[in-house]
């Protein structure tokens, strides 16, 4: 559909974010441009698309699990920098801002699914 995201495209956006998130809770570093966020693999197989999905779970996975570990007093702590805002402002960024793609993604599968 001209004009609009693909669900790949918008997948690995989502999955950009988190992965830039997923660095600092590992290491502290804050590496990412939103101008790579939508550069994606080219796909042209279901193994290909079922690799990158199998990735992109992986690592969801071990952000919740710092997540789950992150001592509350880091929540009010500058994201690397005050610029950034804190480790709460951030992450909770990150789930709206994949709340809202995820909607983009069901409305393109319902269009491409219409008869």
């Amino acid at each position: 559909m001209e004009g609009f995201n693909t669900i790949l495209a918008l997948t690995y956006h989502i999955h950009y974010f988190t992965k830039v998130q997923l660095r600092v809770l590992e290491d502290g570093q804050l590496i990412g441009n939103d101008s790579e966020s939508y550069k994606h693999p080219n796909i042209s197989s279901q193994n290909e698309w079922e690799t990158l999905q199998k990735t992109m779970w992986n690592e969801a996975e071990r952000f919740t699990k710092i997540l789950s570990k992150l001592p509350d007093t880091t929540l009010d702590s500058p994201f690397t920098d005050k610029k950034y805002g804190t480790y709460t402002s951030n992450i909770l960024g990150l789930i709206e801002h994949t709340h809202y793609h995820l909607g983009q993604i069901i409305i393109l599968n319902k269009l491409l699914l219409k008869p």
